[in-house]
């Protein structure tokens, strides 16, 4: 029928492509941002995605997490590979042994030195010229290290290493299966008969003559919202997306299961950039399912921090509250200056969502930029700073200072989301400031008033719309 055209916007992806570039070799694989404790989960998850298990995720290995010991024990990971019928191979390894892997195709899994006695797991993605390049599950994809800072890290688990192949059963489980049409229903009623020989003509004669074959359908069939519905879908076969969401709207007023017609509606409305409202259209019929977060633009701040904060969980619904709240949420994080959330739908039902964030200059980067803050500075007479922090969680330092004999201030804000793990973006600053004013008297001729504050604040979006 014309839904076959329906929620094509996108394809999956093959099989990750091997490249070498000059004296690099590196392999493509898909990114995934860890959850607590879930280092070696999204290490394993990525390396599945990379050979084919398309929706691989990190929280299917969440029961395997040691509190105590501070993530999965190595032996309880490659136990986890080897149940779920994939090949895990792991040994001590080398930079000669990483090259040679990779210049298989295949990626590998290492576990390093992380905070003290810590432990981490990062899948090394490409190695030479001195770097080695990891997908780290924490800060982000592609981190290159120098080698001997990677070495260094390393030699701590004693050169754990761990490749994973898919056996050949698995191989036949991810391989797409063949095509077969569906058979025709039987036991339809009148208009049902009826509704499919029209569509029949339709691809016989052409969408010219849609809008007579099913208004024909629409006078013997008043209250179905069959021909509604395959109307709306000759509307999206044409490009018309608003007159296609008017006509799916109504097929769904008069049958509000009518799943064709719902999913129609929510697909013209997202051809029209309205994401709330296709996200509003496709959730009755469990549409669609978030796959992964893909964020860009992130040098100070951890993936892992982005992803806590949105608090958007890969393998479950994706609704339109949900979305809206990681907009509020993603445009309140300190070391943002602009951010942008997209999403992108793909085969089977499922979704990507893009994050693209601005961070906030530490220092002007142009002499345009040097400019315009000194003439600031010199205007205001006052100079302010604001600086990421070192731990990666998405704080923010900031503080300033005015000069102005008649006014001056001086402040200081520290912000940071999500702070020890709780709710919200917490927020600590001070501020104290002088004003002088004409006195009322001679005895009195001028008159100084200073003032000061300081305060812990708290904010989270709990919905969409209540903050």
């Amino acid at each position: 029928m014309i839904g076959t055209l329906l929620f094509a916007l996108s394809l999956t992806s093959g099989l990750s492509t091997l490249s070498t570039q000059g004296a690099v070799t590196t392999v493509e694989v898909p990114y995934l941002s860890q959850t607590d404790l879930l280092c070696g989960g999204a290490a394993a998850a990525m390396v599945f995605r990379y050979w084919g298990d398309f929706h691989a995720d990190v929280q299917q290995f969440a029961s395997l997490v040691d509190v105590r010991a501070g993530g999965i024990a190595s032996d309880t990971l490659v136990q986890a590979v080897e149940s779920r019928g994939w090949r895990a191979d792991h040994f001590e390894g080398s930079l000669a042994g990483l090259h040679g892997h990779l210049a298989a195709g295949q990626p590998v899994i290492v576990l390093v030195a992380d905070r003290g006695t810590r432990y981490h797991y990062l899948v090394v993605t490409g190695v030479g010229e001195g770097r080695v390049i990891v997908h780290d599950p924490s800060w982000g994809p592609s981190r290159a290290i120098g080698e001997r800072e990677f070495l260094r890290n390393w030699r701590a688990s004693q050169f754990w290493a761990l490749v994973i192949m898919p056996t050949p059963h698995v191989q036949h489980t991810l391989a797409p299966q063949p095509w077969r049409p569906r058979s025709p229903a039987v036991g339809h009623d009148r208009c049902d008969v009826l509704l499919d020989q029209a569509v029949v003509d339709i691809a016989e004669r052409g969408f010219d003559e849609a809008d007579d074959i099913l208004g024909a359908v629409r006078v013997d069939c008043p209250g179905s919202s069959g021909p509604l519905r395959e109307l709306a879908g000759v509307r999206f076969a044409q490009g018309r997306w608003s007159d296609a969401a008017a006509l799916a709207r109504a097929a769904v007023a008069r049958d509000p299961e009518d799943s064709y017609a719902l999913n129609l509606l929510g697909t013209s409305l997202f051809m029209q950039d309205d994401v709330v409202g296709a996200l509003r259209a496709w959730n009755p019929i469990g549409k669609p399912q978030l796959d992964l977060v893909r964020i860009q633009g992130v040098h100070h701040t951890r993936f892992q921090a982005i992803t806590e904060a949105l608090d958007l969980r890969p393998n479950a619904l994706l609704t339109a509250d949900a979305f809206v709240r990681a907009m509020r949420r993603l445009g309140e994080l300190p070391d943002g200056s602009a951010a942008r959330l997209a999403v992108r739908p793909e085969a089977d039902g499922f979704a990507a969502l893009d994050v693209v964030i601005a961070e906030r200059a530490v220092v002007p980067r142009t002499w345009p930029e040097w400019t315009a803050a000194a003439a600031h500075a010199g205007i205001d007479r006052t100079v302010a700073v604001s600086l990421p922090g070192s731990t990666g969680q998405g704080e923010t330092w900031s503080a300033s200072w005015r000069w102005w004999s008649h006014r001056p201030s001086v402040a200081f804000a520290y912000a940071v989301p999500r702070a020890g793990g709780l709710f919200g973006v917490w927020r600590v600053e001070g501020r104290w400031e002088e004003e002088t004013y004409a006195g009322d008297s001679r005895a009195q001729p001028v008159a100084r008033q200073s003032r000061g504050h300081a305060g812990l604040t708290v904010s989270d979006w709990l919905t969409g719309n209540v903050r």
